[in-house]
């Protein structure tokens, strides 16, 4: 991301609630990212893409924390590729 790269100092959200409207306000705040946890967190595939579409909707930087869980990668996956519209992060 040309974020992590141009600016000296960013700073960003870490998000494991499922709850919208809580992402919503979330990002109100002028964050230079947000992520969203699934690796320690409860958060289901559809709980995230709903998660991601909001951010997209407000047009923000969003970065997804997978899983080590394969079949939740693998769905996780379709939906970047398919929306094209999110980084994601894996260690």
């Amino acid at each position: 991301m040309k974020l992590f790269k141009n600016k000296n100092k960013i700073i960003g959200s870490w998000t494991t609630t499922p709850d919208n409207i809580l992402f919503e306000v979330i990002t109100d705040i002028p964050f230079d990212f947000h992520v969203i946890d699934l690796e320690h967190s409860s958060l289901t595939e559809f709980q995230c893409e709903n998660l991601i579409r909001l951010a997209n909707l407000k047009n923000k930087n969003c970065l997804i924390r997978l899983t080590s869980n394969i079949l939740v990668l693998g769905k996780i996956f379709r939906i970047i590729l398919k929306k094209s519209m999110i980084n994601y992060l894996y260690s």
